[in-house]
């Protein structure tokens, strides 16, 4: 039997078709790949900063990423969610599986002191124009430390400013105080700052009988007001009691605590000394210990608030937590002093780096680290006692950065680092 053409021509097309499918019988059946799921990631912010995007949807197994941006004087805070990490800016997953959120915060940092604009400060006229007791246009007021600090917790710096005069004929033996006057200026957040003694200290006249040489700022009595501690001596330019004795230099030191409210108290530690180096250090229960190291005496001196019944409610004691470290002279060093913090959360402070002390100038550097609640010697620099100007550049045969006490020596005797 002859087919006609047409269904020659459909048996043409079907038949490969048969073939190709198992002929319509049994045979494996089309596989469908998987789909893989994806999830939504939402991000949310506090305020005073934004994360973007957000919204994301990312497929199961891989990770997103979110820029994450403070306002200006705000830095991150937190961030957390869908197992993420933050480095700088940028806010990355953990591989998602499931739909998650991320969160951040923000919280309130000065990464510089003012902005960078003109403010409007009062001259304290009354308090420095008859403070040079000998010939005020002959003898200028110095101005050594400048200190910003929130006295009432506003968010404004405030700032507290030290002044002092040296005697006009300099090299004379003097057995007074040296004329000083701390000002406190508070910001009135709208670039202007009003003169607060009376507000802040309860007198228009604060003195503290020396002039400042460094300070620092710590929360010495845990009322989550700033203190201040100044590295306090009478070197202003006047002989020593004796031959390489420096008693002259000595002052008595003081401590300005804060009253809780707003207000503070200069409080007098009870001795004195010719001081060169404070610092505060963190404990491990994120107090802070006031440590005082000066030329006179033979051991450095720490204090401790130590919290009493009312209605005192407790005062600075002193400890003996800082003495007999170790190394060249078996004390931290006399001119510079700092303690750094270890990493470990509520470790406190861990590492002291001084300078040596062997050299009689601030040349070598010794460093210290604490174990079973001791202080001890780690090791030193060692430039060989040379002189402060060629010590680095001696012993280096360079010319480039100074070392950590070439530094400062540098900078608090008007030099110029190259």
């Amino acid at each position: 039997m002859t087919l006609p053409n047409y269904q020659i021509g459909l048996l043409t097309l079907i038949i490969p078709l048969l073939i190709s499918c198992g002929g319509g019988g049994g045979g494996s059946a089309l596989e469908i790949p998987a789909v893989t799921p994806s999830f939504n990631i939402s991000a949310a912010a506090g305020v005073n900063g934004s994360i973007s995007p957000s919204m994301v949807s990312v497929v199961q197994g891989q990770t997103a990423t979110f820029t994450v941006t403070p306002e200006t004087g705000y830095s991150v805070l937190s961030a957390s969610g869908c197992n993420g990490t933050l480095s700088e800016n940028t806010y990355t997953t953990g591989t998602i599986l499931a739909a998650c959120s991320v969160t951040v915060q923000y919280a309130k940092y000065m990464s510089t002191v003012f902005e960078t604009s003109a403010y409007e400060f009062p001259y304290p006229g009354d308090m420095l124009e008859s403070l040079c007791i000998e010939d005020p246009s002959s003898v200028p007021v110095s101005s050594s430390i400048f200190l910003p600090i929130d006295f009432n917790l506003d968010t404004f710096n405030d700032l507290v400013v030290h002044y002092w005069c040296g005697p006009k004929a300099q090299g004379q033996y003097l057995d007074r105080p040296t004329p000083d006057a701390m000002v406190a200026f508070k910001n009135n957040g709208d670039k202007t700052f009003s003169l607060a003694n009376t507000e802040v200290f309860g007198s228009e006249s604060v003195k503290l009988g020396g002039s400042t040489r460094k300070g620092v700022l710590a929360d010495f009595n845990g009322d989550n007001y700033l203190d201040i501690l100044y590295a306090l001596n009478r070197e202003d330019g006047r002989a020593q009691g004796c031959d390489g004795c420096g008693a002259s230099n000595e002052a008595p030191q003081k401590i300005i605590l804060s009253n809780g409210d707003g207000t503070y108290t200069v409080t007098d530690l009870g001795f004195s000394e010719w001081t060169h180096a404070v610092d505060a250090v963190q404990l491990s229960s994120g107090s802070y210990d006031a440590v005082i190291s000066g030329f006179r005496n033979n051991t450095v001196t720490g204090f401790r608030f130590i919290v009493s019944p009312e209605p005192f409610g407790g005062s600075m004691q002193e400890v003996a937590d800082y003495a007999n470290p170790g190394g060249p002279t078996n004390r931290f060093g006399a001119s510079t002093l700092r303690f750094f913090p270890e990493l470990t959360p509520a470790a406190g402070s861990m590492l002291a780096v001084s300078d040596s002390g062997d050299c009689g100038i601030q040349v070598n550097l010794s460093s210290f680290s604490k174990a079973s609640g001791a202080w001890s010697f780690v090791d030193k620099t060692d430039f060989n006692c040379r002189t402060i100007p060629n010590a680095y550049q001696g012993y280096t045969n360079e010319v480039g950065d100074l070392t950590f006490s070439n530094y400062r020596w540098a900078r608090l005797h008007g030099g110029r680092i190259r």
